[in-house]
C-alpha cells in the first residue's frame, strides 16, 4: 500500500527503559524489541532515519549517508 515514504512511531522495549517519562507516557501497549519493527519492515524498505521508511521500489536513490540500512 506504501508507495513511497512510511513514517513510523512505536514505543519500544528500550524507549520504556531508557527514554520514555513514565509518568507522562502511555505504555499500556504490547511491548516489542525494536529489531521486530526494522526487521519486518527490512524486506521492502530502506531505513532512513528519524522514523521514516522508503520504499526500495521507489524511484528515489539515497547517498549512502542518508540511508541507515
Amino acid at each position: 500500500m506504501c508507495r513511497g515514504f512510511l513514517y513510523l512511531e512505536a514505543i519500544t522495549e528500550r524507549d520504556v527503559r531508557d527514554v520514555c517519562d513514565l509518568d507522562k507516557t502511555d505504555v499500556a501497549v504490547h511491548l516489542r524489541p525494536g529489531s521486530f519493527y526494522t526487521d519486518a519492515l527490512a524486506r521492502h524498505f530502506t531505513r532512513v532515519g528519524c522514523g521514516l521508511f522508503y520504499v526500495k521500489t521507489g524511484k528515489l536513490a539515497f547517498y549512502e549517508l542518508e540511508a541507515i540500512s
